[in-house]
């Protein structure tokens, strides 16, 4: 499930000097590249993130590269093709030199602040917890030490997710006015509620307020919002993967509990919980009355499929054909697992490990 308008009013002012030339450059920038030599002789490219436009290309040689021009206003920029993931940076007048092994990118103000924010090692170190617990997950002897295991990173991740909103929120209100503010607040904005980014917006800076992906999250807020519990799904049209043909959540669902699981075949954490949790699921409850629906968000059918066989996964999948689904619930990351009552209405999302046989067993005892 992958995320403007002029930000700051960099002024250039021609003075004439006593020689008759103009002597001021302030809209001009740099970018010196080291890149590790396995990448000599390959071509990188600048990206501008919002827009996917190309902005620059450049050969990698003896691992350097360099970029250089004029640009009226900041952008956020992808550094592709001189490391195994992106570089993400500001693009603003100055002299910017980014360290592309490592992720390290500094010389001007907002990418100081970037480098800072990015290379927070009490963050790092939380992050770091994450994975060393998941990467246990697979070593597990036994369904319930999975399961454990799964819990125990609900946990790590909860305390990472707070830290990260603190970090974000101090953040933007040192940066209010630029783009470093608009992008963390995109971070953040996730985990805020409708009620509680309206009211950051409201008295937000143009630049702020003018953000494409603030304005998307916003909206996918407020999706989320109107099918939180206690309202009912919306049907998907989607493809049926079992036959090929078009079908619906709705004709899988047919007046059972369900248990739907939006999810992609690239998303690590999805395949961990189908794996330790909702085979597992779909197996003790099938003849309870109780449907398991995986809704894949983000994937061809050819990935799909690799991946249901991959996975043995036996219960039924709609593939989300007309990418609408994380638009229609508002979903920001995945896996996101809800339960269903006969009646259509959702009982609750954002289920996880030993969390939705809680939730399944309370809604089959009422």
């Amino acid at each position: 499930m992958k995320h403007s308008t002029s930000t700051f009013c960099v002024l250039f002012v021609a003075v004439i000097t006593i020689f008759g030339f103009s002597a001021c450059n302030r809209t001009s920038y740099t970018v010196d590249v080291t890149v590790s030599d396995i990448f000599n002789g390959e071509k990188a490219y600048l990206y501008d993130v919002i827009t996917e436009e190309e902005l620059d290309s450049a050969d990698v040689t003896n691992g350097k590269l360099k970029f250089s021009g004029e640009v009226d206003s900041t952008r956020i920029v992808a550094l592709v093709g001189a490391s195994y993931t992106p570089v993400m940076f500001f693009l603003e007048p100055g002299k910017i030199k980014i360290d592309a092994d490592s992720n390290v990118v500094s010389g001007t103000k907002l990418n100081d602040a970037l480098n800072d924010f990015v290379h927070n090692e009490e963050l790092q170190a939380l992050a770091d917890e994450c994975e060393n617990i998941r990467a246990g997950i697979y070593a597990a002897e036994s369904d319930e030490e999975q399961l454990a295991i799964v819990d125990r990173y609900d946990e790590a991740n909860a305390k990472l997710q707070e830290y990260l909103k603190k970090e974000c929120l101090d953040m933007y209100d040192e940066h209010r006015k630029d783009l470093l503010g608009a992008y963390v607040l995109t971070i953040v904005s996730q985990s805020l509620s409708v009620s509680e980014l309206e009211e950051i917006l409201s008295d937000a800076d143009p630049v702020v307020r003018n953000f494409k992906p603030i304005d998307d999250i916003y909206k996918s807020l407020k999706s989320s919002e109107s099918t939180q519990p206690g309202h009912h799904y919306v049907d998907l049209n989607g493809i049926d993967y079992a036959t090929g043909k078009p079908a619906t959540l709705s004709s899988m669902i047919d007046g059972k509990i369900a248990v739907v699981d939006f999810w992609a075949s690239w998303c690590r954490p999805c395949r961990e919980e189908i794996v330790s949790n909702l085979i597992g699921v779909f197996n003790d409850y099938k003849d309870k009355g109780v449907v398991v629906v995986g809704v894949d968000v983000s994937d061809d059918a050819e990935d799909h499929d690799k991946a249901v066989k991959e996975l043995n996964i036996q219960y039924p999948q709609l593939i989300d054909s007309e990418n609408l689904a994380g638009e229609t619930y508002g979903i920001s990351s995945i896996p996101q697992i809800m339960l269903i009552d006969r009646d259509g209405n959702i009982v609750a999302r954002d289920l996880r490990g030993n969390d939705v046989r809680t939730a399944i067993d309370k809604l089959l005892a009422e």
